[in-house]
């Protein structure tokens, strides 16, 4: 009964407690009126008003010539100052991100018969309020880069973004895993909860794109890693269609070598963007639908021994939009959606998979989203969303599409090493995940002489999340074999045999959870401290996950604390020195209940040449309840004085500290850098308990083998002490974000080292005597990266667009087999190391890095509407211009004949043409 009463004041807070979103979609513009002497202005009239704003705002300055703007869509805004006998003020291109606020200065001189209007033409481009470390991009500025990934937004912030590593699906930033980013889009979190990516949110839809780092307070402190903010267009009171599109293929590349396939392929896009008005000044539409096709013949066996694989072909129909309703001048509803729709044939590329392995996928996610925003007052601003997210995929043996009723009997064969898998493909899953989220807003600012300017947040936010995995594998066990003798038979069932009959068949489980995030914040300037902002904050988390059979498997109640400062020194808005601390938590979720969950059994034997059967060294791991949870001395919880060693979980919290200082060095360009340090405690890590090894680490102890005495892998999810790791980086930023000529660059240094960066993924840390070797600089551990974009408008029909990226080498870490686990997960020196020539000394150990990383790229854009009467461009990317072909991975399986040598590279120079009609 107290448990359902907690739950009910919960949810009864949610619906009646306004709040802020977690990250608003919206900004503000702020500042005084003075006049030429210097005296603050009451009274004056000050508005905003812009095309992607269908509404005009207007406030009027206070006692001390202070006002404040609120609610503006991302975009650009002019902005207004009207009194009686003065001459009236323009600013134009006053910018307006995902969340941002411009701060202006207006000085109104007395109205002259010479001159009645003064206009500034530049906008500040140092923000004095905010500590955070921000990247900002709008989509007319993507658009004019000749970008690697041009689909989704997740592979434009892997390669533009600093700080980021990892494949572009799923970037780590600054010192996080891919999991512990938040994807938003327009306020509400689209993170993918099958695999921890983001949504897909294409690329065509973006109004204004934020990329934040570090500093991002309460409102995201469950985002270890970075905060991802992207809004969509909302079309204008005019009518626009534009029809735009790209091609590559493999034609299109240059200096290639011979181990270069030669084989076709290639990439088509087409989208199509409809905006304009339903009602003029009252309801606005924007919708996006954009198809895309790839194909890919194979390479051929270079010994001509197995079969050329299949051609790949992929099909995707992606769109999302809003719909804009401006019911009263104060009151706006907005329903913004994303979809997508993606089917895979053969996607199992090398000549290592048979024709008969290969694989489909297909993928259908959509996300939907309601807002309801009202100006209660000029210093009340509250907002409503509720939104869901629902993702399905199949990811099946490509069999299933000629044969489905037959697809899930025929057993996959599979070659050890070299790896080599025919007959059937060994896997078939389905993926069915579902959100929900429910915020609620209100932002109240006051401006008062007496307790000077504060911005102060409340915050809500209920996010549930469902996924159910269903899983079997065809013929229902995959056979291993070393050459042309047999090595393990892998067989799986959907119970265990170990104390009844076992079965087969699809194996389906479940897993939930729930999270409440409240967060309190302000930003204030006292009086006598215009210059000076100081941000605290606080957020409260209560969440959970259970299993499919109900239990709860995580229950916690966290807070963090969160304070940050931003000083105007020169007291001209043109330099900001800025500092903060704050906590992060990675309240785990669904990984965590996913892990706790029932899952096959699976039973490995050895083949025995004596009988001719796999029955050696049988051992089994997975079934139900054979993970467990807070049991670190094995599944009986009982250690070997007879104690119980049963822990509780630790939040896994982040500790971030920042300082920080920006300057505008000429107008319109501004220099900065930022120091950032964050470490990483009491990280999730899966541990093996039940094996007990011997003093070496290279057997089981012959006495003892196995803690509850069965031949079962148990693994135990913990929150360990020692799982752990640290980031250290300065970076450095140049900026110029308006002009002809617009500049993004940031150099940073940094190092990352730990022993875990993702404790769910993470194959080691099983073997007591390989623990001492963790410790180390971790794959992420990139220490030195370049990050470079301009654009620049040559004349009024050209434009040049460039990237460049420069990233140092990431460690290398080689693994050795393991006769116990039958898999490559020992290693013989630290992480980042190479044990050398005598892997049992460690004095001949060296440090084993990929080479740098270079990559240039380099776009041509004509406009042609002085030929064609309409606005109709043509452009070209020059991708890889200085066609490096630099290692991006090597072989790592020690005793592999290839270890060692390079296993995937940079892609030879290539050409994209492409096209955009607007009308």
């Amino acid at each position: 009964m107290k448990r359902f009463a907690t739950w009910g004041l919960l949810v009864l807070a949610i619906c009646l407690s306004p709040a802020m979103a977690l990250a608003q979609a919206t900004g503000q513009i702020a500042g005084n009126v003075f006049d030429q002497n210097g005296m603050p202005l009451k009274g004056v009239k000050v508005s905003a008003q812009s095309d992607t704003d269908i509404a005009k705002k207007t406030v009027y300055t206070n006692d001390e010539g202070y006002f404040r703007i609120i609610g503006l869509m991302p975009g650009t805004f002019e902005v207004t100052a009207t009194s009686p006998g003065l001459q009236s003020f323009l600013q134009k291109n006053v910018a307006i991100g995902v969340s941002s606020v411009a701060e202006l200065s207006i000085i109104m001189e007395v109205k002259t018969q010479e001159q009645e209007f003064t206009v500034v033409e530049k906008a500040p481009v140092v923000d004095t309020k905010k500590a955070a470390t921000v990247e900002k991009f709008d989509g007319e500025f993507l658009n004019n880069l000749p970008l690697e990934n041009r689909t989704e937004l997740q592979g434009v912030l892997a390669n533009q973004v600093a700080g980021a590593v990892g494949n572009q699906s799923s970037p780590q930033f600054r010192g996080g895993n891919s999991a512990q980013n938040s994807y938003q889009l327009e306020g509400f979190q689209t993170n993918d909860t099958a695999g921890g990516r983001g949504q897909i949110i294409t690329f065509r839809t973006v109004a204004a794109l934020e990329m934040s780092t570090g500093g991002y307070g309460a409102e995201n402190a469950n985002a270890a890693g970075a905060v991802m903010n992207a809004v969509t267009r909302s079309g204008s009171n005019r009518y626009e269609a534009e029809v735009s599109g790209w091609h590559e293929n493999q034609k299109l590349r240059f200096f290639q070598d011979d181990l270069d396939p030669r084989t076709f392929g290639m990439n088509n896009q087409l989208s199509l963007d409809l905006s304009g008005p339903i009602i003029k000044d009252k309801l606005w539409f924007y919708t996006t639908f954009e198809g895309r096709n790839e194909i890919q013949n194979r390479a051929k066996d270079p010994l001509g021994i197995r079969a050329t694989p299949p051609r790949l072909s992929e099909n995707a129909l992606r769109g999302g939009g809003k719909l804009t309703f401006q019911m009263t001048p104060r009151n706006k509803l907005q329903f913004v959606y994303s979809f997508n729709r993606t089917a895979t044939k053969n996607s199992q590329g090398s000549i290592n998979y048979d024709r008969d392995a290969q694989t489909k996928n297909d993928v259908f996610d959509y996300f939907a989203g309601l807002i309801w925003e009202s100006v209660l007052s000029d210093a009340l601003l509250f907002r409503s969303q509720l939104g869901t997210n629902s993702f399905t995929s199949e990811f099946a043996p490509e069999i299933c599409r000629t044969d489905p009723e037959n697809c899930d009997h025929i057993t996959a064969l599979r070659q050890r090493n070299p790896f080599y898998e025919w007959q059937n493909f060994s896997y078939h899953n389905q993926v069915f995940s579902r959100t929900v989220e429910f915020k609620n807003t209100l932002q109240y600012f006051l401006d008062n002489k007496a307790l000077g300017n504060h911005d102060v947040k409340l915050t809500a936010r209920y996010y549930g999340a469902w996924l159910e995995r269903r899983e079997t594998t065809p013929g229902n066990s995959i056979y291993v074999f070393d050459g042309t003798t047999p090595f393990t038979k892998r067989e799986l069932f959907v119970n265990d045999p170990t104390v009844e009959n076992g079965r087969y068949g699809w194996a389906i489980s479940n897993s939930s959870s729930r999270t409440l995030h409240f967060s309190l914040s302000d930003q204030f300037r006292l009086p006598g401290y215009r210059y000076l902002t100081i941000s605290p904050g606080a957020a409260f988390f209560n969440t959970s996950a259970s299993d499919g059979a109900g239990n709860e498997v995580l229950a916690f109640n966290t807070a963090t604390p969160h304070i940050q400062s931003a000083w105007d020194v020169t007291h001209d808005g043109r330099t900001v020195v800025r500092g903060g601390f704050n906590q992060y938590v990675d309240v785990g979720n669904l990984n965590v209940s996913n892990f706790a969950g029932a899952s096959r059994t699976l039973k490995t034997c050895e083949y025995d040449q004596a009988t001719k059967t796999y029955s050696r060294n049988c051992q089994f791991e997975g079934g139900r309840s054979r993970n467990t949870v807070g049991l670190p001395c094995g599944p009986t919880g009982i250690d070997a004085d007879g104690k119980d060693c049963s822990t509780k979980f630790k939040t896994p919290r982040t500790w971030e500290y920042m300082f920080g200082a920006e300057r505008e060095i000429v107008q319109g360009v501004s220099l900065g850098t930022d120091f950032q340090y964050r470490k990483y405690e009491y990280q999730y890590e899966d541990l093996e308990t039940n094996r007990i090894w011997n003093k070496t680490g290279t057997d089981l102890d012959p006495t003892g083998r196995f803690r509850n005495g069965r031949n079962f892998v148990i693994t135990d999810l913990e929150t360990p002490e020692s799982a752990k790791r640290r980031y250290l980086g300065v970076v450095t930023t140049l900026k110029k974000r308006e002009g002809a000529l617009r500049v993004n660059l940031s150099y940073q240094w940094s190092q990352l080292q730990g022993n875990v960066i993702d404790g769910f993924r993470n194959p080691y840390l099983n073997n007591p005597i390989q623990d001492q070797l963790q410790e180390g600089f971790l794959p992420g551990d990139s220490r030195h990266v370049i990050r470079a974009q301009m654009t620049y408008q040559l004349n009024a029909w050209l434009t040049a667009g460039y990237t460049f990226r420069y990233d140092s080498g990431t460690p290398v870490q080689l693994v050795y087999f393991n006769k116990v686990t039958n898999d490559w997960t020992d290693f013989r020196a630290r992480r980042g190391f190479s044990p050398g020539r005598n892997i049992n000394d460690p004095f001949d150990d060296f440090a084993y890095r990929l080479p740098d990383q270079m990559v240039m790229a380099a776009q041509l854009r004509a406009n042609l509407k002085a030929i064609t009467r309409f606005n109709a461009e043509v452009f070209t990317d020059f991708m890889n211009l200085l066609a490096l072909r630099t290692t991006t991975g090597v072989t790592t399986r020690a005793d592999d004949p290839n270890v060692g040598l390079m296993s995937s590279r940079l892609p030879p120079l290539a050409i994209r043409a492409g096209f955009r009609f607007k009308y």
